[in-house]
């Protein structure tokens, strides 16, 4: 098949992975190339120009160098009238872009409404996939998307899939990890460690996690891109303590794949509903077992077997909870990482493809 791929544009699709989206764009992308389609990713320019790359806009709009020069919260209305002005220009180019190349089909993975609300301009059917809870904008791009044939719909968790239910019909499609890539450690260090990573924001709330490990008796070391500065100066860094709490910057691959085998638990307590939870996964496939939150799409990653979950108003013992976790089964956690593994979800997306080029009545 000859797929299109479109990327958001607020993060390079590029290592280090800002985030989960950028991460399964990479390996989508590459893993699609491996088993012989001809793909194109429209993606910023500042992406991994390994990829089949078609670049819509010069820089990522949330790149590093932007996150570090954060205005006052006062404009952020203003920025994000500019970020939404920056996309429809961008998303305007891939549409031209996608047209004149002729692909078989489109799959769509922008935070923007522009693609939804032109799909009927790309002159091939679209898969979007849905990655985040439900914000206004991707709603009002979904209504024009979903009353068009050949325009199907996909969530990346049972969760989101019950949450977008009042707005669209979809298909589940699990996120995947190339389990190899995560090296796994049957015998953490002797002492109690927890980890967490990922983007260093409210959301996330990386300081819960902290205040949890401390709680439990365990030192924990946090990996993962600020992406609010003031909320890490403000909340996180207090919080911070070169014995017990440590923040260590933004690794690469192996480093963090390491340093994840490592841990005796990996600690992910957001101030939202995980729409998947990547690295839930991750984690698992390193050997080292979850605690997190019962919500979102946690339960149908977590299971009994590779960690604990808790509700998120509880007045929990977290010292229980944490020692409780860490005497699970390491090869357990690595054996239920195997159910959401990479190849899994390319099948997943060459089924769905082959289903809506059917259904938009396009002989294959």
């Amino acid at each position: 098949m000859k797929i299109a791929i479109v990327a958001p544009i607020q993060h390079p699709i590029a290592k280090p992975f800002r985030g989960g989206i950028e991460s399964q764009l990479w390996f989508l992308t590459r893993g699609l190339v491996s088993r012989g389609h001809d793909v194109s990713l429209f993606a910023a320019a500042d992406s991994d120009d390994s990829l089949p790359l078609h670049p819509i806009v010069e820089s990522s709009v949330l790149s590093a160098e932007h996150l570090q020069k954060r205005e006052e919260r006062w404009i952020e209305k203003y920025r994000r009238f500019q970020r939404n002005r920056i996309a429809d220009r961008a998303y305007s180019r891939m549409v031209d872009s996608v047209r004149a190349l002729q692909f078989d089909i489109v799959h769509n993975n922008s935070l923007s409404k522009y693609p939804l609300a032109n799909a009927n301009r790309l002159g091939a059917p679209v898969v979007t996939t849905i990655h985040t809870p439900v914000f206004k904008e991707v709603v009002e791009g979904a209504k024009i998307a979903k009353s068009r044939k050949g325009s199907d719909f996909v969530c990346v968790s049972r969760f989101l899939q019950q949450s977008w239910q009042a707005y669209i019909d979809s298909k589940v499609a699990y996120n995947g990890v190339e389990i190899s890539n995560w090296e796994f450690n049957e015998t953490p260090d002797p002492k109690k460690t927890a980890i967490w990573y990922g983007r260093l924001n409210r959301q996330k709330a990386p300081h819960v996690a902290i205040r949890a490990a401390l709680d439990a008796g365990f030192s924990i070391s946090l990996y993962g891109l600020v992406e609010d500065l003031s909320y890490f100066e403000g909340v996180v860094k207090p919080l911070l303590d070169p014995e017990r709490a440590v923040y260590h910057g933004l690794a690469d691959h192996s480093e963090l794949s390491v340093a994840i085998g490592r841990a005796s638990v990996a600690v992910f307590l957001p101030d939202w509903d995980e729409p998947f939870g990547l690295t839930f996964v991750e984690a698992l496939a390193c050997g080292t077992p979850i605690v997190a939150y019962r919500s979102g799409a946690a339960p149908e990653i977590v299971d009994e077997n590779s960690g604990v979950l808790v509700d998120r108003n509880a007045n929990t013992d977290f010292q229980q909870v944490f020692v409780r976790a860490s005497q699970l089964s390491r090869r357990d956690c690595r054996d239920r990482a195997r159910q959401f593994s990479m190849d899994s979800m390319l099948s997943n997306y060459e089924r769905i493809y082959s289903e809506t080029i059917r259904g938009a009545g396009i002989r294959q």
